[in-house]
């Protein structure tokens, strides 16, 4: 069956139909990052026993010494902005020659009290990454590049969730810090300095990322999506609720703007399917478990190959 063309086929909105672009079996290799929502869509890739990719479980973590943001055990590894995105790619292809500057040293702070360390060496490119000293912080930092650079290579499939457009530049290096500072009673107060991107900036981050996955494998696929997932707090001096709407808002525009510049590069409309539901927990920002696996069925009508989801109709709604 085709697309809704009236807004009369919709039931207000709540009916979705899809196109099904055939790019996932069982065997092939997805690799996801973005979001906490990417976080909730690789969870739910594994549990229907696909190949989501970055591997963490191969991290070898000296948790008396190293900590990240729970791995391999808990994964909660985010890349918000499409800044922190586009690194992670380019790091992939060309390493960072990284010295000691590239980490944040932190003392007298909350998170010195809740490791035991009276300082701690903070890896500012990546979630909550901390070490005891210089050497634990560049040894996992060496196991986290190795780790996603080979997803990234290895990927036939790249799904990347879209989620802010407030970014925090590193003044040290002009790269940007995965997180706000002094978040999580950590460092980076002074290191870091508050950028409200641009749409002309965030297309042009993601066509950096595409020309680099492209290059890398001329075969491959994108799936973009923009998460659903509210701000927690906005630097602006907007209240959040405004806030989150240009966010989002922008960073759908630009996921469409990028999508049809690539014949490689597929629009998936988990926000459009998360805003017109009631689908979040009592906090009104995250997504229900129940919910990202309802989605997930979506994705699989939307681009699943080899009859992956036998009995499924081409659209999804609140009723089904």
């Amino acid at each position: 069956m085709g697309l809704n063309r009236w807004w009369s086929e919709s039931r207000r909105g709540r009916l979705l139909s899809i196109l099904n672009v055939p790019i996932v079996t069982r065997r092939t290799k997805i690799f996801t990052i973005g979001s906490c929502f990417a976080i909730e869509i690789k969870r739910q890739l594994r549990e229907h026993g696909f190949n989501a990719l970055p591997d963490f479980s191969r991290l070898r973590i000296d948790k008396g010494r190293q900590y990240v943001n729970g791995l391999p055990e808990e994964e909660k590894y985010a890349f918000y902005d499409t800044f922190t995105i586009r690194q992670e790619y380019e790091n992939a292809f060309a390493p960072w020659d990284r010295g000691p500057e590239s980490f944040w040293v932190v003392k007298d702070r909350p998170i010195n009290q809740n490791t035991g360390w009276p300082t701690v060496y903070q890896d500012p490119y990546r979630k909550t990454t901390f070490g005891a000293d210089l050497e634990a912080i560049e040894g996992v930092t060496k196991q986290l590049d190795t780790c996603i650079a080979e997803g990234i290579r290895e990927a036939e499939v790249h799904v990347i969730t879209l989620g802010l457009i407030e970014t925090w530049r590193v003044k040290a290096t002009g790269r940007y810090s995965c997180r706000p500072p002094a978040t999580a009673g950590a460092g980076g107060a002074n290191e870091a300095e508050f950028h409200l991107s641009t749409y002309e900036e965030n297309v042009e981050n993601l066509r950096r990322v595409f020309s680099l996955i492209f290059a890398n494998n001329a075969k491959a696929h994108v799936v973009l999506t923009v998460s659903p997932v509210a701000l927690e707090a906005t630097a602006t001096t907007n209240d959040v609720v405004v806030a989150n709407m240009e966010s989002k808002s922008l960073l759908r525009a630009v996921a469409g703007t990028v999508s049809r510049e690539f014949e490689n590069v597929h629009y998936f409309p988990s926000y459009e399917f998360a805003m017109n539901h009631d689908i979040f927990e009592e906090d009104g920002r995250h997504v229900t478990r129940d919910a990202v696996a309802r989605i997930i069925t979506l994705f699989f009508q939307s681009f699943g190959a080899e009859g992956l989801e036998n009995g499924l109709s081409d659209k999804l709604s609140a009723a089904e």
